[in-house]
């Protein structure tokens, strides 16, 4: 039995007929869902929790020293990493030691048991080395670690980000801060020459 979880607010359409659709191939998973304002239609195929109920000490502390790099949306960007608290979180409630995580807007057509097992003897998996939109995660300690990277203050190394001179550093904080799959990937790069 393989535990998927998704994170997702609001009630567009494609969302429950993902839902519908993974639990067709994978009947016997549990399907925890943390979200808010959802289409009625999915709470039978899962297990509800309100993002808000998620929220940490650590993810406050995010959202109070957040500043916003990227062409997108301030508000779009906050909640791409502050997702990863609260499935670091619901994994800890819920005594969850692996899980599938997926964005809403993927169709699977496979039994999730089945791909686990390809990535079984490693500690996450991210699509095309770069998306952490479909993920395996196979140990915990990965959510924990990059939980505590985002949620420390501002660097100290980092003064003034909008002057020209802090411009090559303000691109590395950019993808390392809005960027969870850019991250990851380097912290699976780095950690693999350590072992």
């Amino acid at each position: 039995m393989n535990n998927i979880v998704f994170f997702h607010i609001g009630q567009q359409e494609y969302v429950y007929e993902a839902i519908r659709q993974i639990k067709f191939y994978n009947p016997d998973s549990p399907i925890y869902f943390i979200g808010e304002n959802i289409d009625e239609r999915i709470y039978k195929y899962v297990k509800f929790y309100s993002y808000k109920d998620l929220l940490c000490k650590q993810s406050f502390n995010f959202l109070s020293k957040f500043q916003n790099y990227s062409s997108n949306n301030s508000d779009f960007e906050k909640i791409c990493i502050l997702r990863w608290f609260c499935i670091r979180n619901l994994c800890i409630q819920e005594s969850l030691d692996k899980i599938f995580y997926s964005d809403c807007d993927i169709m699977f057509y496979c039994s999730i048991k089945e791909e686990a097992k390809k990535f079984e003897k490693y500690f996450f998996s991210i699509a095309a080395k770069t998306s952490a939109h479909t993920s395996f995660i196979n140990n915990l300690n990965v959510l924990e670690d990059f939980c505590s990277l985002v949620g420390i203050s501002k660097p100290r190394l980092v003064y003034n980000l909008s002057t020209s001179s802090n411009f090559f550093i303000s691109k590395i904080i950019f993808i390392l801060i809005t960027h969870i799959e850019s991250l990851i990937a380097l912290f699976c790069h780095l950690l693999s020459h350590c072992l």
